[in-house]
Protein backbone atom coordinates (compact mmCIF):
# COMPACT_ATOMS: atom_id res chain seq x y z
CA UNK A 1 0.00 0.00 0.00
CA UNK A 2 1.44 3.28 -1.04
CA UNK A 3 2.60 5.83 1.58
CA UNK A 4 0.90 9.29 2.22
CA UNK A 5 1.98 12.27 3.94
CA UNK A 6 -0.96 14.98 4.60
CA UNK A 7 0.40 18.36 5.35
CA UNK A 8 -2.28 20.19 7.77
CA UNK A 9 -1.83 24.21 7.24
CA UNK A 10 -4.86 25.06 9.13
CA UNK A 11 -3.74 29.03 8.87
CA UNK A 12 -3.16 28.98 5.47
CA UNK A 13 -3.10 31.74 3.15
CA UNK A 14 -3.74 31.13 -0.30
CA UNK A 15 -0.33 30.05 -1.15
CA UNK A 16 1.08 33.80 -0.07
CA UNK A 17 4.00 35.01 0.99
CA UNK A 18 6.37 32.62 2.76
CA UNK A 19 3.89 30.15 3.00
CA UNK A 20 4.60 29.19 -1.00
CA UNK A 21 8.17 28.29 -0.07
CA UNK A 22 7.54 26.10 2.16
CA UNK A 23 4.83 24.33 -0.12
CA UNK A 24 7.17 23.88 -2.82
CA UNK A 25 9.62 22.13 -0.79
CA UNK A 26 6.81 20.07 0.62
CA UNK A 27 5.94 19.07 -2.61
CA UNK A 28 9.10 18.47 -3.85
CA UNK A 29 9.98 16.13 -0.98
CA UNK A 30 6.95 13.97 -1.01
CA UNK A 31 7.95 13.35 -4.59
CA UNK A 32 11.20 12.92 -4.03
CA UNK A 33 10.33 9.89 -1.64
CA UNK A 34 7.30 8.85 -3.41
CA UNK A 35 4.74 9.49 -0.93
CA UNK A 36 1.02 10.60 -1.90
CA UNK A 37 0.75 13.87 -0.67
CA UNK A 38 -2.31 16.31 0.22
CA UNK A 39 -2.56 19.21 2.14
CA UNK A 40 -5.40 19.78 5.13
CA UNK A 41 -6.09 23.82 4.57
CA UNK A 42 -8.83 26.51 5.59
CA UNK A 43 -12.04 26.29 3.39
CA UNK A 44 -12.02 29.84 2.83
CA UNK A 45 -8.76 29.35 0.17
CA UNK A 46 -10.98 27.77 -2.54
CA UNK A 47 -8.36 25.66 -3.72
CA UNK A 48 -9.34 23.67 -6.70
CA UNK A 49 -5.91 21.65 -6.76
CA UNK A 50 -7.51 17.75 -6.47
CA UNK A 51 -4.09 17.10 -3.80
CA UNK A 52 -5.90 19.70 -1.47
CA UNK A 53 -8.79 18.80 0.87
CA UNK A 54 -10.36 21.46 2.57
CA UNK A 55 -10.49 22.20 6.76
CA UNK A 56 -12.81 24.37 8.40
CA UNK A 57 -11.54 27.80 10.03
CA UNK A 58 -12.95 30.05 11.97
CA UNK A 59 -11.95 33.40 14.65
CA UNK A 60 -15.16 33.17 16.47
CA UNK A 61 -14.37 31.12 19.77
CA UNK A 62 -17.69 29.16 19.98
CA UNK A 63 -16.71 28.18 16.30
CA UNK A 64 -13.37 27.20 17.31
CA UNK A 65 -14.68 24.50 19.92
CA UNK A 66 -17.28 23.66 17.17
CA UNK A 67 -14.33 22.96 14.57
CA UNK A 68 -12.26 20.66 17.00
CA UNK A 69 -15.07 18.06 15.95
CA UNK A 70 -15.55 19.05 12.42
CA UNK A 71 -11.62 18.38 12.12
CA UNK A 72 -11.50 15.29 13.88
CA UNK A 73 -14.40 14.19 11.76
CA UNK A 74 -12.05 14.78 8.41
CA UNK A 75 -8.80 13.31 10.62
CA UNK A 76 -10.25 10.62 10.89
CA UNK A 77 -11.78 9.62 7.66
CA UNK A 78 -7.94 10.23 6.24
CA UNK A 79 -6.23 8.82 8.83
CA UNK A 80 -8.32 5.34 8.75
CA UNK A 81 -6.06 3.09 7.00
CA UNK A 82 -4.76 -0.44 8.29
CA UNK A 83 -1.23 0.12 7.99
CA UNK A 84 0.09 2.34 10.93
CA UNK A 85 3.26 2.60 8.48
CA UNK A 86 1.89 4.20 5.60
CA UNK A 87 0.19 7.51 7.10
CA UNK A 88 2.12 10.45 7.83
CA UNK A 89 0.29 13.59 9.48
CA UNK A 90 2.80 17.10 9.45
CA UNK A 91 1.14 20.26 11.41
CA UNK A 92 2.40 23.49 10.86
CA UNK A 93 0.61 26.57 11.77
CA UNK A 94 -1.89 25.48 14.10
CA UNK A 95 -3.72 26.74 17.18
CA UNK A 96 -4.14 24.91 20.46
CA UNK A 97 -7.87 24.27 18.77
CA UNK A 98 -6.35 22.46 16.00
CA UNK A 99 -3.95 20.07 18.39
CA UNK A 100 -7.19 19.28 19.86
CA UNK A 101 -8.37 17.80 16.61
CA UNK A 102 -4.67 16.33 16.29
CA UNK A 103 -5.18 14.62 19.88
CA UNK A 104 -8.60 13.36 19.82
CA UNK A 105 -7.75 11.21 15.96
CA UNK A 106 -4.77 10.10 17.59
CA UNK A 107 -6.82 8.09 19.99
CA UNK A 108 -8.60 6.01 17.17
CA UNK A 109 -6.10 6.19 14.52
CA UNK A 110 -2.32 5.57 14.75
CA UNK A 111 0.32 7.05 12.74
CA UNK A 112 3.29 8.93 12.34
CA UNK A 113 3.31 12.55 13.19
CA UNK A 114 5.65 15.46 13.00
CA UNK A 115 4.96 19.08 14.36
CA UNK A 116 6.31 22.46 13.68
CA UNK A 117 6.80 24.21 16.71
CA UNK A 118 7.64 28.16 15.61
CA UNK A 119 7.50 29.64 19.11
CA UNK A 120 6.28 29.12 22.81
CA UNK A 121 3.45 30.38 24.52
CA UNK A 122 3.91 32.87 26.80
CA UNK A 123 0.87 32.67 28.29
CA UNK A 124 1.54 30.10 30.99
CA UNK A 125 -1.81 28.66 31.04
CA UNK A 126 -1.74 27.82 27.14
CA UNK A 127 1.75 26.67 27.56
CA UNK A 128 0.77 24.25 29.93
CA UNK A 129 -1.85 23.31 27.69
CA UNK A 130 0.50 22.73 24.61
CA UNK A 131 2.41 21.25 26.78
CA UNK A 132 0.28 18.18 28.24
CA UNK A 133 -1.27 17.58 24.71
CA UNK A 134 2.59 17.42 23.04
CA UNK A 135 3.37 14.57 25.81
CA UNK A 136 0.05 12.45 24.83
CA UNK A 137 0.42 13.03 21.13
CA UNK A 138 3.81 12.02 21.65
CA UNK A 139 2.49 8.49 23.56
CA UNK A 140 -0.19 8.07 21.25
CA UNK A 141 1.57 7.89 17.64
CA UNK A 142 3.89 5.52 15.72
CA UNK A 143 6.52 8.10 15.59
CA UNK A 144 6.24 11.26 16.63
CA UNK A 145 9.45 14.07 15.50
CA UNK A 146 9.07 17.60 16.21
CA UNK A 147 10.78 20.27 13.72
CA UNK A 148 12.38 23.51 14.55
CA UNK A 149 13.69 26.31 12.96
CA UNK A 150 16.01 28.02 16.12
CA UNK A 151 18.65 26.86 18.29
CA UNK A 152 16.98 28.45 21.79
CA UNK A 153 13.85 26.31 20.85
CA UNK A 154 15.49 23.19 20.06
CA UNK A 155 17.55 23.25 23.43
CA UNK A 156 14.18 23.97 25.22
CA UNK A 157 11.98 21.32 23.66
CA UNK A 158 14.83 18.66 24.05
CA UNK A 159 14.71 19.51 27.85
CA UNK A 160 10.71 19.11 28.05
CA UNK A 161 9.81 16.29 25.63
CA UNK A 162 12.94 14.31 25.23
CA UNK A 163 12.14 13.27 21.54
CA UNK A 164 13.57 13.23 18.25
CA UNK A 165 13.59 17.10 17.32
CA UNK A 166 15.09 18.41 13.87
CA UNK A 167 16.75 21.70 13.86
CA UNK A 168 15.31 23.25 10.04
CA UNK A 169 16.85 25.72 7.73
CA UNK A 170 14.15 28.48 6.54
CA UNK A 171 13.30 27.72 2.61
CA UNK A 172 12.91 30.83 1.08
CA UNK A 173 15.34 32.65 0.68
CA UNK A 174 16.94 35.78 -2.45
CA UNK A 175 19.41 35.95 -4.91
CA UNK A 176 21.31 38.80 -6.67
CA UNK A 177 23.14 40.74 -4.06
CA UNK A 178 22.95 44.57 -4.10
CA UNK A 179 26.02 46.33 -3.68
CA UNK A 180 25.18 49.67 -1.73
CA UNK A 181 26.37 52.79 -2.48
CA UNK A 182 26.45 55.85 -1.01
CA UNK A 183 22.80 56.69 0.59
CA UNK A 184 21.34 60.22 -0.60
CA UNK A 185 19.57 61.92 2.24
CA UNK A 186 16.58 63.14 1.52
CA UNK A 187 15.54 60.23 -1.15
CA UNK A 188 15.86 57.19 1.38
CA UNK A 189 13.78 54.54 0.68
CA UNK A 190 12.42 52.61 3.88
CA UNK A 191 10.26 49.41 4.14
CA UNK A 192 8.35 47.55 6.49
CA UNK A 193 7.44 44.11 4.76
CA UNK A 194 4.48 41.62 5.57
CA UNK A 195 1.22 42.17 7.02
CA UNK A 196 0.24 44.70 9.93
CA UNK A 197 0.34 42.70 13.48
CA UNK A 198 0.59 44.59 16.90
CA UNK A 199 3.49 42.26 17.75
CA UNK A 200 5.54 43.15 14.29
CA UNK A 201 4.35 46.68 13.68
CA UNK A 202 2.54 47.93 16.27
CA UNK A 203 3.99 50.68 19.03
CA UNK A 204 7.74 50.48 17.97
CA UNK A 205 7.17 51.74 14.48
CA UNK A 206 4.74 54.76 16.15
CA UNK A 207 7.75 55.35 17.58
CA UNK A 208 10.08 55.18 14.97
CA UNK A 209 7.32 57.58 12.62
CA UNK A 210 7.03 60.35 15.52
CA UNK A 211 10.87 60.49 16.11
CA UNK A 212 11.88 60.66 13.26
CA UNK A 213 9.56 62.42 11.03
CA UNK A 214 11.51 66.08 11.15
CA UNK A 215 14.25 63.79 8.67
CA UNK A 216 13.08 63.38 5.13
CA UNK A 217 12.30 59.53 4.30
CA UNK A 218 10.02 57.50 2.40
CA UNK A 219 8.25 54.74 4.04
CA UNK A 220 6.39 51.57 2.25
CA UNK A 221 4.28 49.80 4.35
CA UNK A 222 1.26 47.31 3.91
CA UNK A 223 -2.25 50.04 3.24
CA UNK A 224 -3.91 48.66 6.46
CA UNK A 225 -1.57 49.88 9.12
CA UNK A 226 -4.02 52.66 10.87
CA UNK A 227 -1.79 55.68 11.78
CA UNK A 228 -0.91 56.66 8.36
CA UNK A 229 -0.69 60.85 9.16
CA UNK A 230 0.51 63.61 6.51
CA UNK A 231 3.16 64.73 7.80
CA UNK A 232 5.86 67.23 5.84
CA UNK A 233 9.16 65.07 5.88
CA UNK A 234 7.74 61.74 5.36
CA UNK A 235 6.44 60.35 2.30
CA UNK A 236 4.10 57.05 3.15
CA UNK A 237 3.70 54.56 0.35
CA UNK A 238 0.92 52.14 0.91
CA UNK A 239 1.32 48.60 -0.23
CA UNK A 240 -1.34 46.02 -0.86
CA UNK A 241 -1.92 43.86 2.57
CA UNK A 242 -1.08 40.68 0.24
CA UNK A 243 1.65 40.94 -2.83
CA UNK A 244 2.49 37.93 -4.68
CA UNK A 245 5.98 36.76 -4.64
CA UNK A 246 7.29 38.83 -7.53
CA UNK A 247 5.85 41.91 -6.32
CA UNK A 248 7.29 41.11 -2.74
CA UNK A 249 10.58 40.53 -4.12
CA UNK A 250 10.85 43.53 -6.03
CA UNK A 251 10.33 45.46 -3.10
CA UNK A 252 13.70 44.36 -1.61
CA UNK A 253 15.40 46.05 -4.50
CA UNK A 254 13.65 48.88 -4.65
CA UNK A 255 14.28 50.35 -0.93
CA UNK A 256 17.47 51.30 1.11
CA UNK A 257 16.64 49.96 4.49
CA UNK A 258 14.83 47.28 5.99
CA UNK A 259 13.43 47.87 9.32
CA UNK A 260 11.87 44.78 11.45
CA UNK A 261 10.81 46.57 15.04
CA UNK A 262 9.14 43.75 15.91
CA UNK A 263 8.20 43.34 19.76
CA UNK A 264 11.11 41.62 22.16
CA UNK A 265 8.81 39.43 24.26
CA UNK A 266 7.35 37.99 21.08
CA UNK A 267 10.64 37.42 18.68
CA UNK A 268 12.56 36.21 21.48
CA UNK A 269 13.34 32.83 20.42
CA UNK A 270 10.87 33.50 17.09
CA UNK A 271 12.10 33.41 13.71
CA UNK A 272 11.54 35.74 11.10
CA UNK A 273 11.19 35.10 7.33
CA UNK A 274 12.02 38.41 6.14
CA UNK A 275 15.09 38.98 8.60
CA UNK A 276 16.62 35.77 6.61
CA UNK A 277 15.85 36.92 3.58
CA UNK A 278 16.83 40.39 3.64
CA UNK A 279 20.58 39.02 4.95
CA UNK A 280 20.72 36.25 1.76
CA UNK A 281 20.84 39.59 -0.02
CA UNK A 282 23.17 41.50 2.71
CA UNK A 283 20.32 43.93 2.81
CA UNK A 284 20.81 47.03 5.03
CA UNK A 285 18.58 46.43 8.14
CA UNK A 286 17.65 47.28 11.81
CA UNK A 287 15.63 45.30 14.24
CA UNK A 288 14.73 45.34 17.97
CA UNK A 289 17.22 44.54 20.80
CA UNK A 290 16.82 41.34 22.75
CA UNK A 291 15.36 39.28 19.66
CA UNK A 292 15.99 36.73 17.91
CA UNK A 293 17.33 38.76 15.05
CA UNK A 294 19.58 40.86 17.10
CA UNK A 295 21.16 37.90 18.73
CA UNK A 296 21.94 37.10 15.09
CA UNK A 297 23.00 40.00 14.26
CA UNK A 298 25.55 40.77 17.32
CA UNK A 299 27.05 36.93 16.50
CA UNK A 300 27.93 38.72 13.00
CA UNK A 301 29.62 41.60 14.70
CA UNK A 302 27.04 44.13 13.34
CA UNK A 303 25.50 45.67 16.89
CA UNK A 304 25.54 48.48 15.20
CA UNK A 305 22.51 47.29 12.89
CA UNK A 306 20.33 46.58 16.46
CA UNK A 307 17.80 48.96 17.92
CA UNK A 308 17.97 49.40 21.40
CA UNK A 309 14.95 52.01 22.06
CA UNK A 310 12.77 52.67 19.40
CA UNK A 311 11.93 55.92 21.31
CA UNK A 312 14.96 57.22 21.10
CA UNK A 313 16.53 55.84 17.31
CA UNK A 314 17.98 58.44 15.66
CA UNK A 315 17.53 58.10 11.82
CA UNK A 316 19.33 60.82 10.67
CA UNK A 317 22.21 60.09 13.36
CA UNK A 318 22.16 56.12 12.30
CA UNK A 319 23.22 57.46 8.35
CA UNK A 320 25.64 59.99 9.64
CA UNK A 321 27.42 57.59 11.15
CA UNK A 322 27.26 54.57 8.47
CA UNK A 323 30.29 53.39 7.39
CA UNK A 324 28.59 51.76 3.65
CA UNK A 325 31.71 50.16 3.15
CA UNK A 326 32.47 48.25 6.02
CA UNK A 327 28.82 47.49 6.46
CA UNK A 328 28.99 45.93 3.43
CA UNK A 329 31.23 44.05 4.47
CA UNK A 330 30.46 42.84 7.67
CA UNK A 331 26.55 41.88 5.50
CA UNK A 332 28.20 39.77 2.87
CA UNK A 333 30.08 38.01 5.37
CA UNK A 334 27.35 36.89 7.37
CA UNK A 335 24.93 36.25 3.88
CA UNK A 336 27.49 33.26 2.56
CA UNK A 337 27.09 32.17 6.56
CA UNK A 338 23.46 32.34 5.67
CA UNK A 339 22.77 30.83 2.40
CA UNK A 340 24.80 27.69 2.89
CA UNK A 341 22.35 26.83 5.62
CA UNK A 342 18.99 28.48 4.81
CA UNK A 343 18.07 27.44 0.95
CA UNK A 344 15.80 25.29 -0.11
CA UNK A 345 18.34 22.29 -0.71
CA UNK A 346 19.37 21.70 2.98
CA UNK A 347 15.24 22.23 4.10
CA UNK A 348 14.19 19.03 1.56
CA UNK A 349 17.50 17.10 2.69
CA UNK A 350 16.99 17.69 6.27
CA UNK A 351 12.93 17.04 6.26
CA UNK A 352 13.15 13.89 4.18
CA UNK A 353 14.53 12.13 6.43
CA UNK A 354 12.07 12.70 8.93
CA UNK A 355 9.61 11.51 6.44
CA UNK A 356 10.54 8.76 4.88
Amino acid sequence: MKKKIFFFFPSFLNNSGHENSFVNSLIQISKKNKIHYSFLTPLSNNIKNKNYNLFYKSSNSLLKFRNIFLNLFILNKILNNGNIKNNTLYVDGYSLYDLASVLFSSFKNNFKLIIYVRHLYKNTFKDLIFSLLIKILKKNCYTFTILTDTQILKKYLNSQFFCKILLLPIPHTLSNSQIRKKIINNKIKIWCPGPIRKEKYGQNLDLFIRNNSNYKFNLSLSKNYKNFTKLENIKFKKLKSNMNRVEYEKEFYKNDLIILPYQSDQYEEKTSGIFVESISIAKLILVSDKTWMSNELIKNNLRELVVKDWNKFDLKSFFEKLDVIKINKKLKKMKYKYINFHNEKNFINILSNAIK
